[in-house]
C-alpha cells in the first residue's frame, strides 16, 4: 500500500479517510497486508489488495452455481488479519470448491444449508491444501499457469472464463479499447493533468492496465473490481505497476474528490447498478475530465445481457453528466485502430445508424488535446510488452526450423462473440523458430514486424506465459 494510494482513498459508505496498521504478510504472500480504519468499520488489506465492501469476498463469477454472498464475510478478514493469519485471509478469499461440491451445495441452497459456517468450511477445505501449494511457487508461476489451476472442467468456475481471459489481447472489444485508450497522455505527466492516475471501473484482470502502464510513454493507473480473484491477478500477474482496489462501483467509489486525470469503464457499463449514481461518482473522482464507456449492449438488438439500454437511453443517462457525448460503434473503432487513427477526429457525435448496432462506446469531456494526439505507428498498443505469439494460434506443424501456426477459436462461444478477429489474423502463418529474447527484436526484422503488423505476435505481460 503506497502512501500515494492511501492518500486519495476514502471509505465509500462513510466518506472518510482512512488509518492503516500493516499486519504481518509472511510467505507465500507477496505484498503489504493489514486493516484500514473509517469512522464507520474496518477493511482488510490482502496481498496488497484494498477491500473496500461490506458483502462477501468470492471468485466465483456470478451467475455460476455459487454467488459473492456465498464467500467469505469482510469481518472475518479483518479478523484473521488481526489475530496474524494473514496466509488465511488469502485463501478464504481465493479458495474455490470443486465441481462436484458446488453442485451438491447448489441443491442444498433452497434449504440455506449452503450458507452454513460448517459447510462452507467443509468445502473449501482440500481447494485450500491445492491452492497453498500452488502459492508456495508463484515466484515462478506465468499467468496462464495460474488461470489454467483455477478455470478447469473440476473447478466451478468451468474453462469459459479461463480461456476469454487468456486470449483477450487482440479480441475486438479490446482494440476498441486501445484505439481510445490511445488517446491518452502519458509520459512525465504521468496521466496529467499535475501526475494524477487514469481510473478503470470494473478492470478485470488488468489487460488495459497492462497497456497504460507498459507503454513508451507510460500512465499511472488505479483498477476497482469487485472481484477480488481479478484484482489480485492484476496486481501480481497482468500489470503489477498499476494500483488496484477490490470495490463495488455500484455503492460508490472509494477515493476523493478530483482523484483522477480521466475514467474509463469497458464491457462492464451495462452490468452496473446505479448507474446514475455512478455517473455522478465518475464527476466527482474526475471532474471534468475525459469519459470513455467502452462497449455497453444495445437493448434495440439481441440478445441482451444485464440491464442494457437504447442508444437514446445510454445518451440520455451520460448526457446528464458530461459535455459533448459521442458515440462509436465497435467496428468503427476496430477500422480506427487497424488504419491507424484517431477515432475522437470524427466531428459529428453520433453518426446515423448507430441506433441499430449491438455493441456501442460513449466518450465525453473531450478536449483539443485528445482529437489531435496522433496514435504511434511504430509502437502499437497490441505490441506493449514482451512479445510471443498470440495464444489464439495452435502449432500445426513443424520442420525445417520453422513452424506453421493455425488460427483457432477455442470454443464455439468464443467464436460467436469474437467472429472479427477473422477480418484481421490470418488463418495460417508460417513463423521463424526464434528464442523468446530474440523476439523482442521485431522493430530491427522485417519479417517479424509484419508478424506483429498481422497480430500473430504480440505484447503481452512479462509473466504472461512460462519462458
Amino acid at each position: 500500500m503506497t502512501p500515494e494510494i492511501l492518500s486519495i482513498l476514502r471509505c465509500p459508505y462513510c466518506r472518510g479517510t482512512f488509518v492503516f496498521a500493516e499486519t504481518p504478510h509472511p510467505k507465500p504472500l507477496a505484498a503489504a497486508c493489514g486493516i484500514l480504519r473509517c469512522g464507520c468499520g474496518a477493511f482488510p488489506v490482502i496481498d496488497g489488495i484494498p477491500i473496500l465492501k461490506k458483502t462477501p469476498i468470492s471468485p466465483l463469477e456470478n451467475g455460476g452455481p455459487f454467488d459473492q454472498a456465498d464467500g467469505v464475510p469482510v469481518a472475518e478478514l479483518v479478523r484473521l488479519l488481526e489475530a496474524g493469519r494473514a496466509v488465511d485471509a488469502l485463501l478464504e478469499c481465493l479458495a474455490v470448491p470443486g465441481r462436484r461440491a458446488a453442485a451438491a451445495v447448489s441443491r442444498l441452497a433452497p434449504q440455506r444449508i449452503a450458507r452454513g459456517e460448517g459447510m462452507r468450511r467443509l468445502l473449501r477445505f482440500p481447494a485450500k491444501w491445492r491452492l497453498l501449494r500452488l502459492l508456495a511457487k508463484r515466484d515462478s508461476l506465468s499467468a496462464r499457469a495460474v488461470l489454467e489451476f483455477f478455470f478447469t472442467p473440476e473447478s466451478a468456475l468451468g474453462q469459459l472464463y479461463g480461456t476469454f481471459f487468456i486470449m483477450r489481447f487482440c479480441q475486438p472489444r479490446n482494440l476498441a479499447a486501445l484505439s481510445l485508450l490511445a488517446t491518452l497522455p502519458g509520459g512525465k505527466q504521468q496521466g496529467s493533468p499535475g501526475g494524477k492516475p487514469i481510473l478503470d471501473i470494473a478492470c478485470g484482470l488488468g489487460h488495459l492496465e497492462h497497456y497504460l502502464t507498459g507503454r513508451a510513454d507510460p500512465a499511472a493507473s488505479v483498477g476497482t473490481d469487485m472481484n477480488f480473484f481479478h484484482v489480485w491477478m492484476a496486481r501480481h500477474w497482468f500489470a503489477p505497476a498499476g494500483a488496484y482496489v477490490c470495490a463495488d462501483a455500484s455503492e460508490g467509489l472509494p477515493f476523493a474528490d478530483g482523484s483522477f486525470s480521466a475514467t474509463l469503464c469497458a464491457d462492464a457499463f451495462h452490468y452496473i447498478p446505479n448507474r446514475h449514481g455512478l455517473l455522478g461518482e465518475i464527476e466527482r473522482c474526475a471532474p471534468g475530465r475525459p469519459v470513455f464507456i467502452i462497449r455497453v449492449g444495445n437493448s434495440e438488438v439481441m440478445p441482451n445481457e444485464g440491464t442494457e439500454q437504447s442508444l437514446l437511453g445510454y445518451l440520455g443517462e451520460c448526457s446528464r453528466f458530461g459535455e459533448g457525448v459521442h458515440a462509436y460503434s465497435e467496428a468503427e473503432l476496430v477500422e480506427a485502430y487497424l488504419r491507424g487513427k484517431n477515432p475522437l477526429t470524427r466531428p459529428d457525435r453520433v453518426p446515423p445508424g448507430l441506433d441499430r448496432v449491438k455493441w456501442l462506446s460513449l466518450a465525453w469531456n473531450i478536449g483539443a488535446e485528445l482529437r489531435e494526439r496522433a496514435p504511434a505507428k511504430d509502437d502499437p498498443p497490441h505490441a506493449v510488452g514482451r512479445i510471443g505469439i498470440n495464444p489464439i494460434y495452435r502449432v500445426s506443424r513443424r520442420a525445417q526450423g520453422r513452424t506453421l501456426l493455425r488460427f483457432e477459436f477455442p470454443l464455439p462461444w468464443y467464436a460467436y462473440e469474437n467472429h472479427g478477429m477473422l477480418a484481421y489474423h490470418p488463418q495460417y502463418v508460417d513463423v521463424p523458430d526464434a528464442g523468446r529474447e530474440a523476439l523482442q527484436a521485431w522493430r530491427d526484422n522485417a519479417d517479424l514486424a509484419k508478424l506483429v503488423d498481422s497480430f500473430v505476435m504480440i505484447g503481452m505481460p512479462e509473466r504472461f506465459d512460462s519462458p
